[in-house]
């Protein structure tokens, strides 16, 4: 084989090579923010959940509240 064809040879397995990290970077990223949006929306969802259930707690000491005033009254 003559130099050029091992330098052309070496610059496409170099492009090769290129290529191959670019889409491995490209595939980890994706991962990565599928990860995030799942585990994003799991903790929105969570933080839902535990607003909800402190809401229903102070309806219930307001509403406890309201009837002692209504019977002090």
């Amino acid at each position: 084989m003559n130099t050029a064809k091992k330098t052309a040879s070496l610059v496409h397995k170099t492009w090769l090579a290129g290529v191959g990290v670019y889409d491995s970077g490209r595939e980890k990223a994706a991962n990565k923010f599928d990860q995030l949006f799942v585990e994003g929306s799991a903790f929105v969802n969570d933080l839902l959940e535990k607003g909800e259930s402190v809401e229903t707690q102070i309806q219930a000491k307001l509403e406890a509240r309201n009837m002692k005033t209504k019977f002090q009254h």
